[in-house]
């Protein structure tokens, strides 16, 4: 018993590297399927550089609002900012740093 290739079970192995029930699909659909699994990982790991990013700078994941949504939120200039990743993004991205 070993793993198939596309649907991951450990099943006896017909043909290249696919059980009797998925070897009925095309090299292409094991290549699409590997390739889709890849694009999701990839977003997984975008997602994660962008928080890593946020925190870097300050910001904070939160719920503790009154509709209990999560937001990232920063007090920048003394005004609470609670946003998006993607507007917390914008915004940092152009807040400009300078030396002390």
């Amino acid at each position: 018993m070993e793993e198939c290739k596309l649907c991951k079970e450990n099943r006896e192995i017909k043909e290249r590297g696919l059980c009797s029930e998925c070897s009925i699909y095309s090299d292409e659909q094991v290549l699409k399927d590997e390739l889709s699994i890849k694009i999701l990982e990839a977003g997984w790991a975008l997602e994660e550089a962008k928080k890593r990013y946020l925190r870097q700078f300050g910001w904070n994941h939160s719920c503790s609002f009154p509709d209990s949504c999560w937001r990232w939120v920063k007090v920048i200039r003394g005004e609470t900012i609670a946003v998006s990743i993607d507007c917390a993004l914008s915004i940092e991205k152009n807040i400009l740093h300078y030396k002390n």
